[in-house]
């Protein structure tokens, strides 16, 4: 209604011709674009798009899909918003499963719908910090929880968080929204100074750092997972995506020192015992299922003694790599040059001191 000439078939297969006109080289792109723009005898894409005639548009009736009446006549109609569609019936609203498209909704399903219901949104309170309403919504991805309304037609997102799995829409409550609002959460510092987080993404809960993030095992674990046991996960090796970890070959307890959980667990390389911070290979003879607090203790004191392992640098053999090219090279060239300024004279030479052959004449 708003844009009909440009969308108008017609349209299409003139803007075709005239694109077409312009890469035979019969016409000229930039009028084309100007008239297009600006117009030429109707409404051009700048006055269509300007603030004035925007702000003409409802956005409310244009979201708006009608599917008919109830028994009763009551007009059944479908609105489309950000958070997902819904089904209203006068003041009555009902959410539209995200598997069912808002235009195969028929009248006897949106009763249907609207008889289940729940009202639309779920509202489940004020937040205390800000006074903000408190909703629960069902969307493209599934059910969360959104802090305050979002305006019709404003492209800013409220603060959302999707339902952990475990989480009913119907149930979940004003404290466990809050708390899922609340993600990403900061678990502590690391002692390198970089600050650890859980978080909830697309493929599920994680712990991150800098640039560096790992799977946790369960989402309640983002509301649990302490500074050392996010520092004893980090110090294992990365699994791919997909790949599930193994399971520590032993939990051993806390360590008396630090009170960081200390586990022995089966690395790329062998088994290993560590802290979080300090990694020690599980000596030859020793079981690693035998290990005791006390033994692992001792080994992480004293590969904590030797410091880091020192990592071979290959710089200087690449420069002396790189350097001994250089030398050959320039000699090669040397040499070439050397031959080239040589090669004319000794060739004069031969000129000089051959004598012709017997019966032949000067120069031949």
């Amino acid at each position: 209604r708003h844009f009909a000439h440009l969308i108008d078939y017609d349209f299409t297969a003139t803007m075709e011709e005239a694109l077409d006109a312009v890469a035979r080289g019969e016409g000229e792109a930039e009028k084309w674009l100007d008239s297009f723009y600006f117009g030429n005898g109707q409404a051009g894409l700048r006055e269509l798009v300007s603030d004035e005639r925007l702000a003409q548009i409802d956005m409310a009736e244009v979201n708006s899909v009608h599917v008919g009446v109830d028994a009763q006549g009551n007009a059944l109609t479908v609105r489309v918003w950000p958070n997902g569609a819904r089904i209203e019936r006068g003041d009555e609203k009902a959410p539209i499963p995200v598997d069912l498209a808002p235009d195969e909704l028929t009248p006897a399903k949106a009763e249907e719908l609207l008889a289940r219901g729940g009202g639309g949104p779920r509202d489940l309170g004020a937040d205390p910090a800000s006074g903000l309403t408190v909703l629960v919504l069902t969307g493209r991805f599934g059910p969360f929880v959104q802090l305050g309304e979002q305006e019709p037609g404003s492209k800013d997102k409220p603060p959302r968080a999707s339902l952990f799995a475990s989480m009913e829409p119907d149930t979940v409550t004003l404290e466990e929204a809050l708390q899922l609002l609340s993600l990403p959460r900061v678990v502590g510092v690391d002692t390198d100074g970089e600050e650890i987080t859980a978080q909830n993404g697309r493929y599920g809960p994680y712990i991150k750092k800098g640039t560096d993030s790992r799977s946790l095992g369960a989402e309640d674990q983002l509301f649990s997972v302490s500074l050392p046991e996010a520092q004893a996960i980090f110090a294992q090796p990365k699994q791919r995506r997909g790949r599930v970890a193994k399971p520590p070959i032993a939990d051993l307890g806390a360590h008396p020192e630090s009170g960081a959980p200390v586990r022995v667990l089966d690395g790329r390389f062998g088994p290993y015992i560590t802290d979080g911070t300090t990694n020690a290979t599980v000596p030859r003879g020793l079981q690693p299922e035998a290990v005791t607090l006390a033994e692992a203790v001792d080994l992480l004191a004293e590969r904590a003694a030797r410091g880091p392992t020192a990592k071979k640098s290959t710089a200087k053999k690449t420069t002396a790599k790189k350097s001994t090219a250089k030398k050959a090279t320039a000699k090669k060239s040397t040499a070439k040059k050397t031959t080239a300024k040589k090669a004319p004279a000794k060739r004069a030479t031969r000129k000089a001191t051959t004598p012709p052959a017997p019966g032949s004449a000067p120069g031949s």
